[in-house]
């Protein structure tokens, strides 16, 4: 977003009639709108980064055991399709396409559109990957059973983690939810005050 699309928003703005505090509200909303959006960007790359970075190091270290290779290539798989989504649904997100505050509105609610289908589409596949996730701990518990009847923690480390990131991952989406629909309803609001579109 930049400065000079701000100021044209609020000068149209002004020029209906709205109040200077509304415009300067709009344009804040626009600059903390670009920052979220390129600060969650950077997350999610480095998460990509983070996970397929534990799964090349797992790779070595089973000197590929099949049960490993097998949940590897099934996460670099979907740290692919994750990415690739994740882009594909922000296209065009990133800034206005115009310089007015029609187009500051269209683009504001088009990103908490945006986040309402993220937030679903991370939801189903982390309740897929759990589901997939449980019969391969199944298994890979089954095949190292003596060395985790020798070193219990190890099950309760490795096992535990994930069990623990996946549930923390699901509470955390429900608040983003939770959170984008009270925000969405607090513009749609101000927008209905201010007798904007």
């Amino acid at each position: 977003m930049t400065d000079s699309e701000l100021k044209s928003w609020q000068r149209e703005w002004q020029s209906l009639g709205g109040g200077a505090d509304f415009a300067a509200a709009l344009a804040e909303r626009a600059r903390r709108d670009g920052r979220k959006l390129r600060t969650s960007t950077l997350g999610e790359i480095a998460g990509v980064i983070v996970s397929t970075s534990i799964c090349v190091w797992l790779l070595v270290r089973s000197r590929g055991a099949i049960e490993v290779v097998a949940m590897l290539a099934f996460i670099l798989i979907f740290n692919g399709a994750w990415l690739t989504y994740f882009f594909t649904l922000r296209e065009g997100a990133f800034s206005a396409s115009g310089e007015t505050t029609e187009a500051f509105v269209t683009l504001t609610r088009r990103r908490f559109a945006i986040d309402r289908r993220w937030v679903e589409f991370s939801r189903r596949w982390t309740y897929a990957l759990l589901a997939i996730i449980t019969p391969w701990a199944i298994w890979f518990a089954s095949k190292h059973a003596d060395a985790y009847r020798a070193e219990p923690w190890r099950a309760a480390v490795g096992f535990g983690g994930v069990a623990v990131i996946l549930t923390g991952l699901l509470l955390w989406l429900r608040h983003k939810e939770r959170r984008t629909r009270a925000n969405e309803a607090a513009f749609e609001a101000e927008l209905k005050r201010a007798d904007v579109l």
